[in-house]
């Protein structure tokens, strides 16, 4: 079996009952999503660290399954591909600069843009132009989570971007960049992905002043899904994802990677950013109908905006 599974980066101290961003989990197998979960993952991760370094493998994938309520599906033999939505890298000027230097070819004014400053983004990120970094945004935090879980399993950096540990396959995507992708977005609603994502959770009433039980597809959890597709599509090698250059020195490749889908038909930057009023309306409750949704929003949308 191979499992596909999307993680949807929260801070270290997140909590699934508000609207902030929090954890989010979504597996998916050939069958299409078998499992979803919400909640702070912190405690996996240091039950991981704690494992035996033979059974980390084993204390990951038994804790975020049975969370996602898929208890005790670890199998030696199985595959998991895990696509995280968070840089597992830091930028390599920034790096040496915290070590004392500055890069030896390094330049910048202020007539450019942020992006080209390689103190602040890593090269993935400039190749994106797109992207947050962890020195000039609020994803510090949840970055050190990503990067703490492949420290955690012990993975070894099998190529540029990809870290292994036993049978788990761990990369970095962007789920803004993917739902960029035309063609990416077309192949997700071709996939059986007609699951309810939804979850509870207990905003406060203000008139009432209580708490009050409702149920809501966190934009979280859309996020999750999507990373878990990119997470097939990088297993499959279709469709076709944009991957490190074949030349790289050390500290770029130590940067880490984004993979996200190639090719020209982009999607206006806004329309793939701001859609979570229609991904996450009551009228789409799987996330297959939430894909859909966000086609027909971008089609109603797209003459309005230049794709250039």
């Amino acid at each position: 079996m191979e499992y596909y599974i999307g993680w949807d980066v929260g801070t270290w101290k997140c909590r699934s009952g508000n609207k902030k961003s929090c954890d989010a989990l979504v597996v998916m197998d050939e069958s299409g999503i078998v499992g979803h979960h919400r909640e702070n993952l912190s405690k996996s991760l240091v039950l991981t660290q704690q494992s035996e370094p033979e059974t980390k493998a084993k204390a990951l994938v038994d804790s975020w399954f049975s969370q996602c309520g898929l208890p005790n599906r670890f199998q030696s033999s199985d595959s998991y591909f895990i696509a995280i939505d968070t840089p597992l890298g830091w930028p390599a000027g920034c790096k040496g600069f915290l070590d004392g230097k500055l890069p030896d070819e390094w330049e910048f004014c202020g007539e450019q843009p942020d992006i080209a400053n390689p103190l602040l983004f890593r090269r993935t990120e400039r190749n994106l132009d797109s992207g947050f970094s962890v020195v000039t945004h609020s994803i510090g935090n949840q970055s050190t989570k990503g990067m703490a879980l492949i420290k955690a399993l012990c993975a070894k950096d099998d190529t540029w971007g990809v870290w292994e540990s036993e049978n788990i396959t761990l990369l970095e995507t962007y789920p803004t960049a993917c739902l960029r992708s035309a063609a990416f977005v077309e192949w997700m609603t071709s996939l059986p992905l007609e699951r309810d994502i939804r979850e509870w959770y207990r905003p406060v009433n203000k008139e009432l002043r209580r708490r009050e039980t409702k149920l809501k597809k966190q934009g979280d959890t859309f996020d999750a899904a999507v990373c878990a597709c990119l997470a097939k599509a990088f297993s499959d090698g279709s469709p076709e994802l944009v991957s490190p250059p074949g030349i790289g020195s050390d500290n770029e490749k130590a940067e880490g990677w984004i993979f996200y889908p190639a090719g020209d038909d982009l999607i206006h930057k806004s329309l793939a950013e701001n859609h979570s009023a229609i991904t996450n309306s009551m009228a789409a409750s799987t996330f297959g109908e939430a894909v859909k949704a966000f086609q027909a929003y971008v089609s109603r949308n797209s003459s309005k905006k230049s794709l250039n």
